[in-house]
């Protein structure tokens, strides 16, 4: 192990960079605060990722003052830059171990170290160093001062909101500057009055509009708007962020009556701006000016933001366009040809919003299109449109090699509803291919196209179980009386998973008579099967069916009990207590919880004191389900066990679900 630790030690002086990043990482991997010394060192290291890999190091070392005291000696020396900055940077990372030993450096520091100080209290964010910061604005340096302004913003403690808000008014133009920036931090609203007065001063327009967007206050827009109209070019691109900014923080009330206002003050001057920000080079007034745009329904924009659906603004231009009145099919129709494959499934998406039955051919066309993803959006953007000329064409994607695609032409041919293409989908029902034949099969039972019927009693016989299983989900949404002959022997399938499929179809059927059907099915050899028969059952509320479902609770696996038990909880007859609380002396722990769960909604609280017992039961599972069973049960006498739970419990899951528990008993009964 010696020879290994020095072998490493070596490696951190080699020439070579990579050598000296494994050798700090194998070095991390110790823990051991007896290296501290190498890994600050490294922190000078040339090669930036040494450096960087040297700071998670140290913030991996057990987190002392004494770590602190030593990475805050580093910020002293003059000389290597980056040694420093790594220092800040673990300093950072050690969190409140840090703040009393910076702290303490505070006051003797030059201005130089002062301010780094300064910085990392600020990105620590402890409210211990609040008190020294508000000293250190009046320190007489400059640099120190705005430091301690914007640390006091990022700590957001708001006792700090009295002593920043007179820097507002300070001649020193910076100052106030950093002093809005730290108050748009801190987030108190009772700051925006305040900020609206200097909205106007020279050179704090813009910082001072950009703050009034952060806050939800109705004030707030007045000044927004007149920057808006009235400010000059970077003014405005400013008041357009916080227009945006205030209106995603407001009431969907709120929202509608700021775009009546803004509707009221929409002019070519003000659309001509709008422009000529979609070109901007910040991204933000981008996407500020495309989401007005959409807000305003300036169609006449729609050829400029249509170029920017293949772009990182693809959401908003997208949500735009669809906004427009009225809608700009012809120019999404003339961009098509020319765009890329990404803008392609945009426009798409866009026409199926739009829903104007003047883009059908353009996306029947585009149903042919070599991206899968741009066939996928015209298949549901020609469902949306419900245009039942298109079914004849949607229709072939039922073979596309994309199972997504074919997914998709499925659901549009179900909106779509085309008798024309019945024929044609019984014709598929008979494919070659099991997975065209599943489609076909699929959009019958969507469409509950009656003359399918006689090919799904077909396809019940089916080699493919896929096929089967989905001839019985299609029968499903037929009425039961048409096809209840047929599923039936569905039920007695060799395949589990289209005996699951009948159980599910013949349970949508309430009038069908589950009882008759499933004696074979309890004793199914697949565990979700009879899983599955006990939640049937569930939905029948009959005597019969209680007894079957007692019966079900002696099954050998831990998922029929649950699914049984589950089910007779849906009877809300305390009489079955005593039936289900057997199932808590098990080992399954999962049966436990499921057991106690339901007692705690038979609203029986005769059964609470055997469920207080399981509040000290080994596993936290059982222990929180039975906090919460007291806590429905109202069970007066087990407030103290859980408040016991709620304080002390190693789990925290457990705590939660007591102190939920105990919240029980404010409730009405």
């Amino acid at each position: 192990m010696e020879k290994e630790t020095q072998q490493i030690l070596k490696e951190l002086q080699d020439g070579n960079p990579e050598i000296r990043l494994h050798a700090v990482e194998k070095l991390a991997l110790f823990k051991d605060s007896k290296y501290t010394t190498y890994l600050i060192d490294m922190m000078a290291d040339p090669e930036w990722r040494v450096r960087k890999t040297a700071v998670m190091a140290v913030a991996g070392l057990d987190r002392t003052e004494q770590l602190a005291e030593r990475l805050i000696q580093v910020l002293y020396p003059e000389g290597n830059v980056g040694k420093r900055n790594a220092a800040e940077e673990a300093l950072c990372q050690l969190g409140k171990t840090a703040v009393l030993p910076l702290l303490a450096h505070l006051r003797k520091a030059n201005k130089d170290v002062k301010k780094m100080i300064i910085e990392v209290l600020g990105e620590i964010g402890d409210q211990q160093a609040v008190p020294e910061l508000r000293r250190i604005l009046e320190d007489p340096d400059e640099n120190v001062q705005l430091a301690a302004i914007e640390s006091l913003g990022k700590i957001k403690d708001l006792s700090t909101v009295d002593v920043l808000l007179p820097l507002l008014r300070t001649d020193h133009a910076l100052i106030s500057y950093t002093t809005v920036k730290a108050l748009e931090r801190l987030g108190d609203e009772r700051v925006a009055a305040s900020i609206i007065q200097i909205v106007k001063r020279k050179g704090l327009e813009r910082v001072a509009l950009e703050a009034l967007g952060t806050f939800s206050l109705p004030a707030v827009l007045m000044p927004i708007l007149a920057g808006l109209r009235e400010g000059t070019p970077k003014i405005k691109e400013s008041a357009l962020k916080a227009l945006v900014d205030h209106f995603g923080r407001v009431s969907s009330e709120r929202q509608a009556s700021i775009l009546d206002r803004l509707r009221q003050d929409y002019d070519q001057k003000a659309a001509l701006f709008l422009y000529d920000a979609l070109n901007h080079s910040d991204e933000k007034i981008q996407s500020a000016a495309v989401k007005v745009l959409g807000w305003m329904e300036d169609a006449q924009a729609a050829a400029r933001i249509v170029k920017m659906i293949d772009g990182s603004l693809r959401e908003e231009a997208i949500r735009a366009l669809i906004r427009m009145k009225p809608a700009p099919v012809d120019v999404l129709l003339q961009e098509m040809a020319a765009v890329n494959e990404v803008a392609r499934e945009g426009i798409a998406r866009i026409l199926g919003e739009v829903g104007d039955r003047r883009s059908v051919n353009a996306l029947i066309r585009l149903l042919g299109d070599p991206n899968g993803h741009v066939r996928q959006t015209a298949a549901v953007a020609l469902g949306r449109i419900h245009d039942p000329s298109a079914a004849q064409a949607v229709l072939d994607l039922l073979a596309d090699q994309y199972i997504s695609v074919q997914e998709s032409a499925i659901q549009a041919l179900s909106l779509l509803k085309s008798p024309a293409v019945v024929s044609r989908l019984i014709e598929l029902m008979g494919s070659d291919k099991a997975a065209l034949r599943c489609n076909a099969i699929n959009v019958i039972g969507k469409m509950k196209a009656v003359e399918g019927i006689p090919k799904l009693s077909f396809c019940l016989k089916d080699e493919d179980p896929a096929v089967r299983r989905s001839a019985v989900e299609a029968l499903s949404e037929f009425d039961g009386s048409d096809v209840e002959h047929l599923l039936v022997p569905a039920l007695a399938d060799e395949d589990p998973t289209v005996r699951l499929a009948a159980l599910a179809a013949v349970g949508r059927h309430p009038e069908m008579d589950l009882l008759k059907h499933v004696d074979p099915l309890i004793t199914d050899d697949n565990i979700w099967v009879r899983a599955a028969v006990a939640r049937g059952l569930g939905t029948r509320k009959n005597e019969a069916v209680k007894t079957l479902l007692i019966g079900m609770l002696k099954d050998k696996v831990g998922v029929v009990q649950i699914a049984a038990i589950e089910a007779l909880g849906r009877f809300q007859d305390r009489r079955l207590a005593d039936a289900i609380f057997e199932m808590t002396a098990g080992t399954d722990t999962d049966v436990i919880k499921a057991a106690i769960a339901v007692l705690g909604e038979l609203a029986d609280r005769s059964i609470a004191q055997r469920i207080r017992a399981f509040l000290d039961h080994g596993n936290w599972g059982i222990r929180a389900s039975a906090a919460q069973a007291l806590g429905m049960l109202r069970d007066t006498k087990a407030i103290e066990s859980l408040e016991r739970l709620a304080k002390n419990d190693p789990d925290r899951l457990v705590q939660q679900s007591a102190q939920r528990a105990l919240a029980q008993f404010a409730k009405q009964p």
